[in-house]
């Protein structure tokens, strides 16, 4: 815990309190008037569905941020996480389970390709059920094109 005084005939106009640690995103919060409107988490248009052939599996974006945390942690300086949240189906008839791994999932950041960074433990899912998982990326800030590939 941190304390000082403070005296009595102190302003606070325009005062802040920036949280800081090197090499990450500092996060800011002002210390008089209303709170300020938080850039992040921005929220991402979601819904959208694709399925593979081999296995027949359909992966539905359920919800998608961009956010200076993810996965528990402070994005580094000049990073944001695309945090996501999908539903996966194995629309296979067959009665065995097939494994969901992160290899699963490729997202291409201004044409190159990056793994997850974080993902819900590893999966079976089997024939004819769906599981939701979530994963986090780290992308730079700069991106200026983002595609998920998955199967």
């Amino acid at each position: 815990m941190i304390s000082f005084r403070v005296p009595p005939s102190a302003e606070w106009k325009g005062a802040q309190l920036t949280l800081d640690e090197q090499d990450k995103e500092p996060a800011t919060l002002a210390l008089d008037g209303p709170a300020r409107p938080q850039q992040y988490p921005a929220k991402l248009a979601s819904g959208d569905e694709t399925t593979t052939k081999e296995p027949v599996m359909t992966y539905t974006i359920l919800g998608a941020t961009v956010d200076v945390d993810g996965a528990g942690q402070r994005a580094a300086l000049g990073k944001r996480y695309l945090n996501l949240s999908v539903r996966v189906t194995n629309k296979e008839a067959g009665g065995g389970g097939g494994a969901f791994l992160p290899e699963f999932f490729r997202l291409m950041i201004d044409g190159v390709p990056s793994a997850p960074e974080n993902m819900s433990d590893n999966n079976i899912i089997n024939g004819q059920s769906s599981q939701d998982v979530t994963l986090a990326f780290v992308i730079p800030e700069s991106a200026t094109k983002v595609e998920l590939e998955v199967g």
